[in-house]
């Protein structure tokens, strides 16, 4: 076989018109596109078959009018039937992308009506249906009998078969014949013709991204709707800005105007918002469009309806779910085993997670997860075997929960060989679920990382990927570091930190704070409400910070009550009795600085009912833990018969030890004892010792103390003088 001979040449450029799309329209250019749409189909009615045709177009795929397909193919029919080129075309392409099996020889019958004109367009569509009714060796051999008598005067047709050539459907060539194949191709796309510019551009997505983004840009412009679609996907997987996810939605809106494929993506970005706000109602429109050609568009059509919260769309949609779920679609049968096991109808989501079959990682996965939970817990070697599966089909989530049972079994074992073949094991889960993108597994493989697990990676990196996929969690830790960067950035500068060399750091840190805690952190937005109550980093600002605290507290976090109710207090005025209040939500959610507050409020107080039912219990834990407060508070507490002491003299010796580890309150309080001789004997010399220490400690109510405190003869207070001289030097 010699190409070059075989192979007609075609300069030619194609006769589509060069797509230029306007933005949207204001209403004075609606109005007159209206009036067109009223004398079209005047014109249509009075039996004009080119009328008819851009009628039967427009009504078909929407454009520019509500889509209604009954009425769409009926013009076309007529249009056709009259001998319109472009309805037999127009509807010979629209039934070959059709699902039912009858579609085909539709699309076969306008086909053939259009190929007795003679068109080489009919040519081009004869080759497609055929493609599309079987990739046989007949049926292609047939297919590149059509492409090859369209080439001489249809460039396209020309590039179909080079494509055939290309990837070895016509017979087996050398690499030295694909090379040439290839060739000719780009040759045709740089003379702009719509399917090389394709082909190339598919092609070179694999090898040369830039390239390949060129030439389905030229593909796109030339209006080539797959081009479009792919330009669209290839800008949204690979860049992130806002302009190129703009630019993609551009491409993608453009491309479903008749294309199902982009219609079908298009309805799935407008349902999770994908680079815009989510918008129900649209994607609905976009997906039952794309629904009559791809089975899969009723599994997403269908998950939006069963989710609507008016019960006859509920109906409709697991209707669709039932539908593709008969036609053999996976991904309907998970989605019905889904909703099965949200009504605790296990068996019959067992059903469906079966009749999705062996080979649909998730519904294994749910099976392993049912068998789990009735194990109640216990190890069950057939649904790890079964979760085992899923993960080997490349199901994440299933990856994920293998690699924390790896773990766990790697810490029950210890360290020795065993133990860190079950780590690596794990590690490379966590590692194939990333891969996946999946957010929840680079948050673990981070910490495992910051941990001291080398073979994990980079945790920095890590926690960067997770929160660009939203994972608060990575979010609140990728925060934490750039604010440790700039407090280290700025610490040995001079001046207040909001002039440091920190500050761009901290910036982004608070910009991903407050991104954080807009998709729902708690704990995001109190550490950007505790930045502005500081002024560290960012201007102080105490009512915005009581704003903060109070989204993480309407979440239900103890710490953003916590922070709100402190704020308060230290505000004053007449909100202190709510800042009491957050305080006491706070402790009932067992935070412990408001049970500490809270405690502390109480015994001022000599109020038992200000604390709750928790404060023996809280105080014990306190003293237990060593803290000179926790030991003060609950040595007062003893003092006042609130509590059962434990052992004899247990309040005052509680009361010494946070005196002696320098607790301020405790040395005030022993210093009282002895200088009154309440409760002990009186020693005025001790006194003076636990007064001078809490003094020395910053204590201004001590200085006082010891300034009244009598000397042994009674003429003068103790240390008067010196207190004196020590004020003045510090003055």
């Amino acid at each position: 076989m010699k190409l070059q001979t075989d192979l007609p040449n075609c300069t030619a450029q194609p006769d589509q018109p060069l797509l230029d799309p306007a933005p949207s329209l204001p209403p004075s250019a609606e109005a007159a596109g209206s009036a067109i749409q009223d004398d079209l189909a005047a014109l249509a009615q009075a039996g004009s078959p080119s009328a008819q045709a851009k009628l039967g177009d427009q009504l078909l795929y929407g454009k520019g009018c509500p889509a209604n397909q009954p009425q769409g193919i009926s013009w076309l029919c007529k249009a056709g039937l009259a001998g319109d080129l472009d309805a037999m075309l127009g509807l010979g392409r629209w039934y070959m992308t059709r699902t039912p099996s009858y579609s085909l020889d539709q699309a076969r019958f306008w086909i053939a009506k259009a190929l007795a004109t003679g068109s080489p367009l009919a040519q081009e569509c004869m080759g497609d249906a055929v493609l599309a009714l079987n990739l046989g060796p007949e049926c292609v051999a047939k297919a590149a009998q059509h492409y090859k008598t369209g080439a001489r005067s249809n460039p396209n047709c020309l590039a179909k078969l080079l494509e055939l050539h290309y990837k070895g459907m016509l017979g087996a060539i050398s690499s030295h014949e694909r090379r040439i194949c290839f060739q000719r191709l780009e040759t045709l796309a740089s003379q702009k013709v719509i399917h090389a510019l394709r082909v190339v551009g598919e092609r070179c997505l694999v090898i040369l991204k830039r390239k390949a983004v060129t030439r389905l840009r030229q593909g796109a412009e030339l209006g080539e709707r797959t081009c479009q679609r792919k330009l669209a996907l290839a800008m949204a997987r690979t860049k992130t800005s806002i302009r190129a996810m703009k630019e993609a939605w551009h491409w993608m809106s453009l491309a479903a105007q008749d294309d199902p494929e982009a219609q079908y993506e298009l309805g799935v970005w407008l349902a999770k918002g994908r680079g815009c706000k989510a918008d129900p109602k649209q994607a609905e429109h976009y997906l039952r469009l794309a629904s009559y050609s791809l089975p899969k568009a009723l599994v997403k059509l269908g998950i939006l309806l069963a989710d609507d919260a008016d019960e006859a769309r509920k109906a409709e949609g697991l209707a669709m779910l039932g539908k593709a779920a008969s036609l053999g679609l996976s991904e309907a049968c998970f989605e019905l085993g889904v909703r099965a096991l949200a009504s605790n109808e296990r068996k019959e989501a067992a059903d469906f997670f079966q009749q999705a079959g062996g080979s649909h990682g998730p519904s294994l996965r749910k099976l392993a997860e049912m068998a789990l939970d009735e194990a109640h817990g216990q190890n069950d070697g057939k649904a790890w075997d079964l979760m085992a599966q899923a993960a080997g089909l490349g199901d994440a989530e299933a990856m994920l929960a293998l690699a924390r049972r790896k773990l766990a079994m790697a810490k029950q074992a210890g360290e020795g060989e065993g133990a860190h073949a079950l780590r690596r094991e794990a590690y490379r889960l966590l590692q194939g679920a990333c891969r996946k993108n999946h957010s929840q597994a680079m948050y673990e493989l981070a910490l495992l990382a910051e941990a001291g697990a080398s073979e994990c990676g980079c945790a920095k990196t890590l926690h960067a990927k997770a929160a660009r996929l939203g994972h608060l969690g990575s979010m609140e830790c990728q925060a934490d570091a750039l604010l440790n960067e700039a407090r280290a950035a700025s610490k040995d500068l001079p001046g207040p930190a909001t002039k440091g060399h920190g500050l761009t750091r901290a910036g982004k840190a608070a910009k991903i704070l407050r991104q954080a805690a807009g998709l729902g952190s708690a704990a995001c937005a109190c550490k950007y409400g505790a930045l502005l109550e500081e002024g560290y980093f960012v201007p102080q600002n105490l009512p915005l910070a009581l704003s903060w605290y109070g989204k993480a507290a309407a979440k239900g976090d103890s710490e953003g009550h916590c922070r709100l109710g402190m704020l308060l207090l230290k505000m004053g005025g007449p909100r202190e009795a709510e800042g009491w209040a957050e305080l006491a939500k706070a402790a009932g959610l067992r935070h412990p600085d408001a049970r500490t507050a809270l405690a502390r409020r109480s015994l001022a107080c000599g109020d038992r009912n200000l604390a709750g039912d928790w404060l023996e219990a809280h105080l014990q834990r306190l003293a237990d833990q060593n803290s000179p407060e926790g030991m003060f508070l609950l040595s007062e507490a003893l003092d006042r018969k609130w509590f059962q002491s434990r052992r004899l003299g247990e309040g005052h010796s509680m009361l010494v030890k946070a005196a002696d580890m320098g607790n301020v309150d405790a040395l005030l309080r022993l210093g009282d004892m002895h200088a009154f001789g309440r409760g002990i004997d009186q020693n005025r010399e001790k006194a003076r010792v636990h007064y001078a220490k809490a003094f020395m400690l910053g204590s201004r109510e001590a200085g006082e103390r010891l300034k009244s405190l009598p000397v042994p003869n009674g003429n003068e207070p103790w240390m008067g003088k010196r207190l004196n001289r020590k004020r003045k030097a510090t003055k």
